[in-house]
């Protein structure tokens, strides 16, 4: 195998191998750059769906203890 690459050093197949291989490389760093900017914007909904779901619950609290004051108040 060796004998062959040292042979094919310099050849048409090598240059076009190596073209590939860089090819690939700026495809693999795409994908990364992209599956992270994907991650950090799916972080960024969790929180703001997180904050809205506590302020959700907040509020059902507030007009759940309201309610009690009022029937109480009835009483």
């Amino acid at each position: 195998m060796n004998e062959i690459l040292y042979y094919s050093k310099g050849t048409h197949a090598e240059r076009s191998a190596t073209i590939d291989l860089e090819d690939l490389e700026q495809e693999h760093h795409s994908a990364m750059r992209h599956f992270e900017e994907g991650q950090e914007e799916l972080h960024t909904l969790r929180k703001s769906e997180q904050t809205k779901q506590d302020q959700l619950e907040d509020d059902l609290l507030m007009l759940q203890r309201k309610e009690e004051e009022e029937q109480d108040a009835e009483n």
